[in-house]
């Protein structure tokens, strides 16, 4: 059998090969993200006492104190506190900071007018998780209010795909159509 023969035969099964390679590699995962669900950007609350609500992906979340390592998580909700997120340093105790393992936390008190709740992903040493993952929220707490009025809009959690998968198989595709090419250029 001739070279081109050959390499005829080999290339459909050599890129299948390549494809089942790339499926077998582990999933990569995803990069943490925290949103805040409540309250909605721009939206006007009833005061005095405010329940700011979360949801993450991509980090398990544990009170630091059960924590076996690093990488995992819990959060840092800042009300009208601006959070300094230089790698290694811890986040203070204090009025406005919460830390906590829960998808909510109450800050009593808020007097009415604008305010901004920050939330931070942090390690279980309460330092910034890195990269920063963190979600903001502006609204307003409005005097005597019984109900939420909606927002009029709501701000995107930032998501990141697993962008190495997608590059692994753009390569196998090139590599592919480089196979198939040369099949067809040896015809």
């Amino acid at each position: 059998m001739g070279m081109r023969k050959l390499r005829r035969y080999l290339a459909a099964p050599v890129f299948v090969l390549v494809l089942l390679a790339v499926s077998a590699l582990p999933a990569v995962a995803a990069e943490p993200t925290v949103h805040i669900t409540s309250p909605a950007n721009g939206s006007t609350v009833a005061g005095p006492n405010v329940t700011v609500t979360w949801e993450s992906s991509g980090v398990t979340i544990k009170p630091p104190a059960e924590a076996t390592s690093k990488e995992e998580g819990h959060y840092h909700a800042f009300l009208d506190v601006v959070p300094d997120t230089t790698p290694g340093k811890p986040f203070p105790k204090g009025p406005g900071i919460v830390h906590t393992a829960d998808t909510s936390a109450t800050f009593d008190n808020v007097s009415p007018g604008e305010h901004t709740v920050t939330l931070v992903l942090g390690y279980n040493d309460h330092s910034a998780w890195q990269p920063v993952v963190e979600d903001k929220v502006m609204f307003t707490v409005g005097e005597g209010l019984g109900q939420v009025a909606p927002a009029s809009g709501q701000m995107q959690p930032n998501h990141k795909g697993p962008i190495l998968l997608v590059v692994i198989a753009g390569l196998a595709i090139v590599l592919g159509g480089v196979v198939l090419r040369r099949r067809d250029t040896v015809r």
